[in-house]
């Protein structure tokens, strides 16, 4: 019987992850407004501190990252790209990724549609709070990389300037 429901549960997590998955990849990426709710840092967030007290940065990479293993997908690293192209691409896939990861969260208590046993609610509830870590990555990443952003925008603008001298 528990090998039924561990299959069971398996086959829904591995399902909701293709959907997840293909949901992701479908969002547009310029219709995200990082500036805005939901994705703007909250006043609780204190600028990162909420989870830095959290040691966040001891196991933030000690989690999986699809985009490790996934060619198609944006890799979730600075790298050389230092342009603000490539850093918005970044703060968009923070979106999508806390998006995504909200949806997860509230999708768990589904499986008990497939098993009303103290595993199926276990199950869901773990599956359910997987998801809380994977968000605040996303919630601690976020404002640093706007940050970073805003700074890159201001430095390419006046690279710009500066290439082009003014003729008298």
């Amino acid at each position: 019987m528990i090998l039924k429901e561990v299959g069971t549960f398996l086959a829904f997590i591995v399902t909701l992850g293709i959907i997840s998955h293909v949901l992701g990849e479908a969002m547009p990426r310029d219709a995200i407004r990082f500036e805005k709710f939901p994705y703007a840092p909250n006043k609780w967030d204190n600028r990162g501190y909420f989870y830095k007290k959290l040691r966040i940065e001891a196991w933030k990479r000690a989690l999986p990252d699809k985009s490790r293993y996934m060619r198609t997908m944006v890799k979730k690293t600075l790298g050389e790209d230092k342009s603000s192209k490539h850093i918005k691409r970044l703060i968009e896939e923070t979106c999508v990724a806390e998006l995504v990861h909200w949806l997860l969260l509230l999708a768990g208590p589904l499986f008990r549609l497939f098993s009303n046993s103290v595993f199926g609610v276990i199950a869901s509830i773990l599956y359910s709070l997987s998801n809380v870590p994977f968000i605040m990555i996303q919630r601690y990443n976020r404002p640093r990389l706007v940050a970073f952003y805003r700074k890159t925008l201001v430095r390419e603008a006046l690279v710009y300037e500066n290439s082009y001298p003014i003729q008298q």
